[in-house]
């Protein structure tokens, strides 16, 4: 039984050093895997949607999947906000509902969490919105 006292101290030490910070999402480009339950297909000629949080000037970026995109996102630990989102206007051939999806994800996004490595955004009643993943897995 001396080992149950290291054993949790140990359980909890892993669990704190695995925990994210909020800095722990930022500077990062991540790309949406899936919106509410359905999987995005990054196939579009265009490319695949990203996100990008820039902790100087608290700046989000990237592309839709057609259009490019910035604005503001305020984070207070596992809180998100993002202001209103400017993008560019171009029409794309393919990709537009997905697009459509992920900026209506931005406008109502209230939280986040790393989950297995990736990124999630939850709505003010805490239903997942979107899941995001570094563009390198």
């Amino acid at each position: 039984m001396p080992y149950a006292g290291f054993a949790i101290l140990l359980a909890s030490t892993v669990l704190a050093a695995s925990a994210q910070t909020p800095q722990s999402i930022e500077n990062t480009e991540w790309k949406l895997l899936q919106v509410g339950d359905e999987m995005v297909v990054g196939d579009a000629p265009q490319g695949e949607p990203t996100l990008t949080l820039d902790p100087e000037g608290n700046r989000a970026s990237g592309t839709g999947g057609c259009n490019r995109f910035t604005g503001g996102y305020q984070l207070d630990g596992n809180k998100i906000e993002f202001s209103p989102i400017a993008a560019t206007r171009m029409m794309c051939p393919e990709g537009m509902d997905t697009e459509d999806a992920f900026f209506y994800v931005l406008a109502e996004a209230r939280s986040f969490a790393m989950v297995d490595g990736h990124l999630e955004f939850y709505d003010a009643d805490g239903e997942r919105l979107a899941r995001f993943e570094p563009p390198s897995r």
